[in-house]
């Protein structure tokens, strides 16, 4: 986080113990300040969180019905593309979310937490979530270029 105030409080805050454990390093400044340029310049794609937020929801589903698609192409598995919701922020937008498509994938023998907790053991992680016993994939989550690794790492499941 950022704290900006009044200097007398800013000063109280410096002389505190604990400032020097938990204050930010130059990385973290670099990339705040790099995010904040972007942000002001009007160049809010350039920030992942922000192009994930924006992304058309017809954008969405014509990557989970490609995915899909090959998903179910691969032996065991099923896939299918339904309409959900993204949540946007645990701290700073509680109990808001976005439409988003979802792409419900099942195998015929393996339970939809197993495929989650195998999915997160692959390299790289694959984050997904179980709802209602069914294991959904939501793209708004995950950028264009993994798609393809997303198909290999089931494939290696199967």
């Amino acid at each position: 986080g950022v704290i900006t105030g009044k200097q007398e409080f800013l000063d109280r805050i410096r002389r505190n113990p604990l400032f020097r454990a938990l204050r930010v390093d130059k990385l973290t400044i670099a990339a705040l300040e790099a995010t904040v340029r972007f942000y002001l310049d009007g160049k809010i794609d350039a920030i992942p969180a922000l192009r994930m937020i924006r992304l058309p929801i017809e954008d969405l589903g014509r990557r989970a019905a490609s995915l899909a698609e090959k998903l179910s192409k691969i032996s065991s598995f099923s896939a299918q593309v339904e309409d959900g919701e993204s949540v946007i922020g645990g701290g700073s937008t509680p109990g808001h979310s976005l439409a988003t498509k979802l792409i419900a994938v099942a195998h015929n023998q393996f339970r939809s937490d197993e495929l989650e907790a195998a999915l997160r053991r692959n390299a790289p992680p694959i984050i997904a979530r179980v709802e209602r016993d069914r294991l959904l994939l939501d793209l708004r989550t995950v950028l264009g270029e993994q798609d393809a690794e997303i198909v290999q790492a089931f494939g290696r499941l199967a």
